[in-house]
């Protein structure tokens, strides 16, 4: 059960009030209760109910007053925005909303960010969630983010909210993003949750991908009784190694003039990779699910061109370019101080999908890279939080490289520098992990392979140092489970199975075999730590999803084994073996890429 901690003196008493004034039932209570004058009392003096200005969810309208009934496919619940003052100074606000529904399981859940935040419901608020009962919450962090300066840039990188109006660092608003907002949201919404329902929530859980994942190892080190299980997924838990990556995958193609790659070339070297590397895992099926044992090296095996580019060759430079992506950046002396990117899945999927070609790759729009809309997703990420959260302009980044080959190398002047302006919100600290794992609280992590975006291997190197930190994955899956999920890009799409309810929208079956928040419910509440997840991929050439494929994702070092018989795109023809150890070797692109090296 969750630990019911306050520190709010007398909120007992005005709750008791609350629950006198509510009507018996939750359905009941859901349409008397929502209005912006009922939460208002709810939420007390230091939060207000009203319409935000950073609603982020395109998938639900946002009530203009702060709250409202809404009627999605059945589900009935209710939807309340406001803001809430973070600590003690009026002038420190972030905003928050709930989602609130009738039919009320009695657990929370809060979701996380994307990016740099400043935004609520990233993308779609997660229904599906909410149709399965769950009182949803989420923040902005503390800040609303800008517009960005082309609409295929994200404007949740846009990071000039992190200093104030004379340059000097807004050491508030930065607390706020790093740490302070999710943590005052999960304590209020226990509280909120509890007046509202008029019962105490029974559980309470996190989830969220990339800045959702790191906001969920923060609280897991910082917090750890603020929730009894958490999902973390693609975590943005190392700020200032994927600030400096986003921008050296960009610079490497900008050494000469021929070593940007088009988006032609990402596919061609995509299929060059699969073609070496399909059947490293034992089977041919389309997927690579161990890139570290990929025997693949972009100078060594790319077509070269010699003398003309019909757009099935690459120069030099650009093998140059993409070995510098797939290869761990160095401090001065060669120590690795940040994974490469996995050779694997770097263009397939939908124009959307976070792979390597859509973060790293140059818009075809006319303008050079200094127009705004042709620059790579990582470059006006990197630059922003770098300038704005790192207080750096320019990192000194250089390469170097034997035989052929290029990385990136950085200063430890330049590394210390960054890790004391960001360092706070970091997620890295495998040590801090341990109050919530004697605690008893659950933690489930899952990193697409095919993430180019965050690399995978920060996490899965995180993982192995918290089982070398207990004595041994066995020890570790009591407490933790990686999900390292085979052709996934980042939080989603992608070739491989992607599909195992992370986002929640769809209003899936509760089934702990194949719903990832279904596997940590029943973990948490019956002790069953999850042997095995089913995902699916969909079709993203459909009008709408068509699973065409199934297959098991297995906790790590586990990797899934075809059982010889068959068709390879269906679940039931693979297995989970718990003395599997195949996802900690490595080969030519692990090494290079700084897997555990």
């Amino acid at each position: 059960m969750s630990r019911w901690r306050t520190t709010r003196k007398g909120l007992f008493a005005a709750v008791g009030i609350l629950f006198a004034g509510l009507v018996t039932g939750h359905g009941a209570r859901a349409a008397t209760a929502c209005s912006p004058a009922s939460l208002g009392g709810i939420v007390g003096q230091d939060a207000r109910i009203r319409g935000i200005g950073d609603w982020g969810a395109r998938n639900l309208d946002m009530p203009e007053r702060g709250a409202e009934i809404r009627n999605v496919d059945g589900a009935i619940f209710c939807v309340v925005t406001g803001d809430m003052a973070l600590g003690t100074h009026e002038s420190g606000r972030a905003n928050f909303a709930g989602l609130l529904p009738q039919r009320w399981n009695g657990k929370i859940l809060q979701v996380g960010c994307g990016g740099n935040c400043g935004t609520v419901f990233l993308g779609a608020a997660p229904l599906g969630w909410v149709a399965r009962g769950y009182a949803i919450w989420a923040t902005d962090d503390g800040h609303v983010a800008k517009p960005s300066p082309s609409p295929r840039l994200w404007s949740v990188s846009e990071s000039s909210w992190a200093r104030t109006a004379d340059g000097e660092p807004d050491h508030a608003k930065q607390a706020a993003f790093f740490f302070g907002a999710v943590h005052q949201l999960a304590e209020r919404a226990r509280q909120w949750t509890a007046a509202y329902y008029g019962s105490r929530p029974a559980f309470a859980y996190f989830s969220g991908c990339s800045d959702g994942g790191r906001e969920a190892l923060v609280e897991a080190e910082r917090y750890p009784d603020d929730f009894d299980g958490i999902l973390a997924g693609d975590p943005y838990f190392d700020i200032e190694g994927e600030a400096i990556s986003a921008l050296a995958g960009v610079l490497a193609q900008m050494r000469a003039p021929d070593a940007a790659l088009t988006d032609e070339q990402w596919h061609l070297a995509d299929k060059v990779i699969l073609d070496r590397c399909d059947t490293a895992d034992g089977v041919k099926d389309g997927l690579i699910q161990n890139p570290a044992r990929c025997d693949f090296s972009a100078v060594r095996d790319l077509p070269r061109c010699a003398g003309h580019d019909d757009g099935q060759c690459f120069t030099t430079a650009q093998a140059q370019a993409l070995d510098s992506a797939l290869s761990a950046m160095t401090d001065g002396s060669g120590r690795a101080v940040y994974p490469g990117f996995p050779a694997s899945g770097l263009a397939q999927g939908g124009p959307m999908v976070d792979n390597m070609r859509y973060w790293l790759g140059f818009s075809t729009v006319p303008g050079g890279w200094h127009d705004p809309a042709s620059q790579p997703q990582a470059w006006y990420y990197g630059n922003q939080t770098m300038r704005y959260l790192g207080g750096v302009d320019d990192p000194g980044l250089r390469f170097a490289g034997a035989g052929g080959g290029l990385h990136a190398v950085v200063t430890d002047e330049m590394l210390a520098r960054l890790h004391r302006a960001v360092g706070a919100g970091d997620g890295t600290d495998e040590s801090a992990l341990d109050a919530f794992f004697r605690s008893g609280h659950r933690l489930i992590l899952y990193h697409g392979l095919s993430d180019g975006d965050i690399t995978p291997y920060r996490t899965l190197n995180f993982y192995r140092g918290l089982a070398r930190r207990l004595g041994g994955y066995e020890t570790l899956r009591q407490h933790a489970v990686l999900f390292a999920v085979p052709g996934m890009a980042h939080c989603g799409g992608g070739p491989g199975p992607s599909v195992f309810g992370q986002s929640g929208l769809a209003a899936r079956a509760a089934d702990p075999g194949t719903d990832i928040l279904a596997s940590l419910d029943d973990w948490v509440r019956k002790s069953r730590p999850p042997l095995r997840l089913d995902a699916a991929h969909e079709d993203e050439t459909r009008p709408r999803p068509v699973t065409d494929r199934t297959m098991p994702l297995c906790p790590f070092p586990q990797m899934a084994r075809y059982m010889g018989q068959g068709d390879v795109k269906d679940a039931r023809n693979w297995r989970c073996e718990a003395q599997d150890r195949r996802m900690l070797m490595t080969g030519t692109a692990g090494r290079v890429a700084g897997y555990d090296p």
